[in-house]
């Protein structure tokens, strides 16, 4: 309802003469809706209820496998215990154990395959020796007509391969590695006349 103010324009007097409260609830009314259809549309569109719904069924799958590890890992910790005479937990005991248990289990090779049974490589290898992996370096021969410097690098050698039980089948091509100028020379020449050392 529009106001007159005699001078042939409107403009009103009173706000509430103007507009019924209930013209302004209707308008609220219609807006409130076109504003919750748009967003609801809008929800719907970029559908977010589904990637709710997956995120939500990955988090329940990441859940379910958190516990099964951590149930395993529990179950593995009460079996690697070891207990004294009283009953109690012997640290050291269980210490070993558990190393004892990781060693046997590193024996995964680097093609994914288990030696369990130790049938392919290193069949001399001792299973429960902590130093069995340690890495050792063989100074190389250049095999000049020095018998003193053959001699120490001899007795290196050896003692390199003593310290870390390398079999006897493995020390020549070890050792023949690292020959270098006219040892590796003289090496080629040995093979090639089939006259190799083989120990």
């Amino acid at each position: 309802m529009a106001c007159d103010d005699g001078s042939g324009g409107h403009t009103p007097k009173d706000f509430n003469e103007c507009v019924r409260q209930e013209q302004l609830d209707d308008a609220k009314r219609e807006m409130q809706e076109v504003v919750t259809k748009a967003v609801t549309e809008a929800i719907i569109g970029l559908k977010l209820g589904e990637i709710i719904e997956r995120v939500d069924r990955r988090i329940s799958t990441l859940t379910d496998r958190i516990d099964v590890l951590e149930a395993r890992q529990q179950n593995n910790q009460d079996e690697d215990m070891v207990y004294d005479d009283q009953g109690n937990i012997d640290e050291a005991a269980t210490r070993e154990a558990r190393l004892r248990h990781r060693l046997r289990r590193n024996t995964q090779g680097m093609d994914g395959t288990h030696n369990h049974n130790h049938q392919q490589g290193n069949q001399n290898r001792v299973p429960d020796d902590p130093y069995a992996k340690v890495k050792f370096t063989i100074p190389f021969f250049l095999g000049y007509y020095d018998a003193e410097g053959y001699l120490d690098w001899e007795m290196t050698v050896e003692q390199k391969f003593s310290a870390h039980l390398v079999p006897e089948q493995h020390r020549v091509r070890r050792a023949t590695s690292e020959f270098k100028n006219f040892a590796i020379v003289w090496w080629t020449g040995l093979i090639a006349e089939d006259a190799a050392p083989t120990t």
